[in-house]
Parts: structure tokens; C-alpha cells; sequence
């Protein structure tokens, strides 16, 4: 179980990177590093184990990010991989210098024992 909640983690964290706006941190120009243009995400942490959970039980762990970059963050979309992961995020333009989160929800129950909240 640690490793599926690991791995769902995992894909919700490249589902979200591959959707924000990003550029490349430094180009190099003869040897001196040079910033990019752009805005640019800095996570606290990149992955979360959650343990051991037993089925029907709801856990959920939020990502902060920074945006280290010169430009607003704007996520549009964050997708997960399955239905038994619910994502949230910053809706705002995250200026430069400043902080945002993404939050994952995983549902361990079966999908028939689901009730909305």
C-alpha cells in the first residue's frame, strides 16, 4: 500500500509540474550562470509517505511551493491520475518571491463506498 500511495503522490506532483508555468533555471553562457525570464517553482518537498493507512480511510498532504522565478505563477490545471486522488491548489497569480500550495486528497474507499462531503 505504501508504494501506490507513494507512486500516486509521485504523478500528482509531474501531473502539476507538467501544468504550471515554468522555465529553465539557468542558461549557461561561457561558463557564467545566467537566470532565466519567467516565473520558476522551488517545493519544500517533492514526495510524502503517508505510512500505513487502512482502506476507507481519506489522507491528504499539501506541497508548498515558492516561486523563485522574476515573473507571477499561474497554475491553470492540476490533473491526477485516478479518481481516487483530488487535487487543490493557489488559484492567484503567485508573485515572485512568493508562496503557494497543492493539496492531494487520496480516497482509500472503494468507488461504490464514496459519498460526496
Amino acid at each position: 500500500m505504501k508504494k501506490v500511495l507513494f507512486s500516486l503522490v509521485y504523478l500528482l506532483f509531474l501531473g502539476f509540474a507538467a501544468s504550471a508555468q515554468t522555465t529553465d533555471a539557468s542558461k549557461t553562457n561561457a561558463g557564467a550562470t545566467v537566470k532565466a525570464d519567467g516565473p520558476l517553482l522551488a517545493f519544500a518537498e517533492k514526495s510524502h509517505d503517508f505510512g500505513d493507512i487502512k482502506q476507507g480511510e481519506k489522507v491528504s498532504y499539501t506541497f508548498k511551493f515558492k516561486n523563485t522565478g522574476n515573473a507571477p505563477l499561474i497554475i491553470s490545471n492540476v490533473q491526477t491520475t485516478c479518481g481516487c486522488t483530488v487535487s487543490n491548489w493557489t488559484k492567484e497569480p503567485v508573485a515572485p518571491g512568493k508562496t503557494g500550495e497543492v493539496s492531494g486528497h487520496f480516497l482509500t474507499a472503494a468507488p461504490q463506498d464514496v459519498q460526496a462531503d
